[in-house]
């Protein structure tokens, strides 16, 4: 007489069966082994985490079928390197760029004392196996500041403070990156033409420097 009502939103938790290909399964796996050097981050347990959920419900046949591919593929070169430590850090540096909030952090400097800065973290890029939070150092008189990259590494503590930001509504992530060769970039666009010998062409062309180049 009293029935139950049950609502479907986005917190309802339903079962769902996921179907893979052994194709679709092997591209998973080389993913999950690019992002090994982020052990110990939000990132890599969410890869780790969903990768077991797909081998717990694969068909042995597809399970078999992706093994016999993945005995003659293999990765390597990736540095032996984990993010276990900063594990905590990096959680705080995520919540406070959703909430644009001033971090309190002590970062260790190469041939430096450790210093304590304050920062308007901003974004997280993955680069070349290493992650760099992309902020700018926090004033007293709210002068703004360029941003700068703060490899993660060299975190030994982060803090969120209850202060807040405002962000640069012009930022945007994929045009800040795209205009740097590396993780390092200036601020403005410079046009060069750089001539590379004929015994080193090959290599240029083989391992691009950068994606908007004309050769």
């Amino acid at each position: 007489e009293r029935g139950r009502v049950w609502k479907l939103g986005a917190q309802s938790r339903t079962p769902c069966e996921i179907t893979v290909s052994a194709t679709e399964l092997l591209a998973l796996s080389l993913g999950r082994d690019l992002l090994l050097p982020l052990a110990g981050t939000p990132f890599w347990q969410g890869i780790e985490t969903f990768w077991h959920k797909v081998q717990e419900q694969l068909p042995d046949s597809v399970w078999e079928h992706y093994q016999r591919f993945r005995r003659i593929l293999q990765v390597s070169g990736m540095p032996a390197k984990s993010y276990e430590e900063q594990q905590g850090i990096l959680k705080t540096l995520n919540r406070s760029m959703l909430q644009h909030r001033v971090v309190k952090i002590e970062y260790q400097s190469l041939g430096k004392p450790a210093a304590t800065r304050q920062i308007q973290p901003y974004a997280v890029v993955f680069y070349q196996s290493s992650l760099y939070i992309i902020a700018a150092e926090a004033t007293s008189d709210d002068t703004p500041t360029p941003l700068r990259h703060w490899k993660l590494d060299r975190f030994l503590s982060a803090d969120a403070l209850d202060q807040w930001f405002q962000p640069d509504d012009s930022f945007d992530l994929s045009d800040y990156v795209g205009k740097s060769l590396g993780i390092f970039s200036q601020q403005g666009l410079e046009e060069f033409q750089i001539r590379i010998s004929a015994y080193a062409a090959p290599w240029v062309l083989e391992d691009p420097w950068h994606a908007d180049q004309i050769v």
